[in-house]
């Protein structure tokens, strides 16, 4: 397949939580110079009428349960807890989102160079942990063989 000219680069990026029930997930994937993210709350999380779909055993089931009870505002709420999207990294290394869920951040950048660090717990390419808005995420599959090359496409 076409990885955009990105050289074959292919990372996978999970947010580390260390509360389940509370902290919100994230995936990050790049192949080659495109990227997709989806960050979402964990079911958990406070909510206002949460207690009211107690049996809802995920996103799904508690937006559908809310729809069906005629609770939109409910469903939008937990709907916007979601936010996901696509961009490209461009030559200059901005990572620039071009669709996204919420329609007003297409066209910015995912994030600033200052606000990502590459850290090493270790030697190796699955040692690493990126830390992103002082969140750490870790590499779950990558097509990079070391660590200077994991700096290299975060912290340009």
């Amino acid at each position: 397949g076409n990885d955009g000219g990105g050289g074959g680069v292919i990372v996978a990026l999970r947010k580390e939580r260390l509360d389940h029930d509370t902290e919100e997930d994230g995936i990050l994937v790049v192949v080659g110079d495109h990227f997709n993210y989806i960050r979402g709350r964990a079911l958990a999380a406070p909510s206002l009428d949460q207690e009211h779909y107690e049996n809802a055993t995920s996103l799904v089931t508690l937006v559908d349960a809310a729809l069906e009870a005629g609770d939109r505002e409910t469903a939008i709420a937990w709907l916007g807890r979601i936010q996901a999207g696509h961009g490209c990294i461009g030559k200059d290394h901005t990572w620039k989102i071009d669709c996204a869920i919420e329609p007003w951040k297409e066209g910015s950048l995912l994030f600033q160079e200052s606000d990502v660090a590459v850290v090493v717990d270790g030697t190796d390419v699955s040692d690493c942990t990126v830390i992103w808005n002082d969140e750490r995420w870790n590499v779950f599959d990558t097509s990079l063989e070391n660590v200077e090359q994991v700096k290299d496409l975060f912290e340009k």
